[in-house]
């Protein structure tokens, strides 16, 4: 997958309502770091890589943008 090179935060969160779960992309709904993260981290480190993007919910047609509720204390978690 091409890495995408977002010109604002607009394209960023147009690119996240857009793109759908693939081999390079994981989409986890959590308020926090959840524990199923370190599964798809280590499946990514053992192939080519690939985005996790938390609070993210994945729809039909569109995804939500739900948002971490701790940000410090997930951070503090990776």
């Amino acid at each position: 997958m091409e890495q995408p090179n977002f010109k604002n935060l607009e394209e960023l969160k147009n690119w996240i309502i857009n793109v759908h779960e693939k081999d390079v992309i994981e989409m986890k709904r959590a308020r926090e770091l959840p524990a199923a993260f370190w599964e798809s981290y280590s499946a990514f480190c053992n192939t080519s890589g690939g985005w996790i993007l938390l609070g993210v919910i994945e729809g039909n047609s569109v995804n939500t943008i739900q948002g971490v509720d701790n940000i410090s204390k997930t951070q503090i978690s990776l």
